[in-house]
């Protein structure tokens, strides 16, 4: 068991509902995937439930709090534009979608 790291781009279409279409879960483990929304930019660009993510707009999420994750999802949503690094556990090399 090996993990993959990947950057991942979410981007609001115009005049669409602002939401990328994921929920987290926040905890002293760090921060996963809990819930894709079907059809939204996060199920678009292949985010899986239960994938880490190690970095938001360049920020490492194990420098912040919840208050500073908040104010990132925030500012992204009024820019249309997430970028986060996301950390895959399973086989190296063998993306596993669910």
């Amino acid at each position: 068991v090996d993990h993959s790291d990947m950057r991942v781009s979410l981007t609001l279409s115009p005049n669409s509902v602002p939401d990328f279409g994921f929920h987290i879960q926040w905890d002293a483990t760090g921060v996963r995937i809990k819930f894709i929304q079907p059809g939204s930019p996060a199920e678009h660009c292949q985010l899986c439930v239960d994938d880490e993510v190690v970095a938001v707009n360049g920020v490492a999420v194990a420098h912040m709090t919840y208050s500073q994750w908040k104010s990132k999802m925030a500012s992204s949503l009024q820019t249309g534009s997430l970028t986060m690094d996301i950390r895959r556990y399973g086989i190296k090399g063998n993306i596993m979608r669910q």
